[in-house]
């Protein structure tokens, strides 16, 4: 009896230390879940607010562009007004003028808007890097324009060139 007795007590007892181990092992992976949720948790918020700004960010970019858009329109008059004599070559009218003009005195200007969109192109992507949508998105929209003037430039130059 006294046997039976002791092998239940150490089978017991093994069983106690075996329910402790796993009861153990299951609280941490449990704190560990927990932390996890909150991490998720923080980045859900803050995705949610960056979501929440974006409407923000557009609506500032598309001021930006419509003031970009203002100003590529008086730029024509304002070369015009800025020329020295009247009949004078020189005398941009319209911003494709302008932009053919400036090409002619400026041989490299395509160089130049190329150069212009590799330091545009890193910027973004710095910005990226450093998580800063802010910033990526204003390289963007600057890209975007000097696109835009090449794109114009080049239309401008073939549509000349054929009439």
């Amino acid at each position: 009896v006294r046997e039976l007795y002791a092998r239940a007590l150490s089978e017991a007892e093994a069983k106690r230390t075996e329910l402790k181990i796993v009861v153990t092992s299951r609280y941490k992976e449990l704190v560990g879940s927990s932390d996890d949720v909150q991490t998720m948790q923080l980045c859900a918020k803050e995705l949610y607010e960056n979501v929440l700004s974006l409407s923000t960010l557009l609506e500032k970019v598309n001021t930006a562009n419509e003031e970009a858009l203002q100003v590529a329109r008086k730029l024509p008059s304002l070369m015009m007004s800025s020329a020295p004599t009247k009949g004078s070559s020189t005398n941009a009218k319209t911003l494709a003028q302008f932009i053919q003009q400036k090409a002619q005195t400026k041989p490299n200007l395509v160089t130049y808007l190329r150069k212009r969109l590799e330091v545009l192109t890193r910027r973004i992507h710095r910005a990226l890097d450093k998580k800063d949508p802010h910033l990526a998105a204003l390289a963007l929209a600057e890209a975007m324009s000097w696109i835009a003037i090449q794109d114009y430039a080049a239309n401008s130059s073939t549509s000349s060139t054929a009439s």
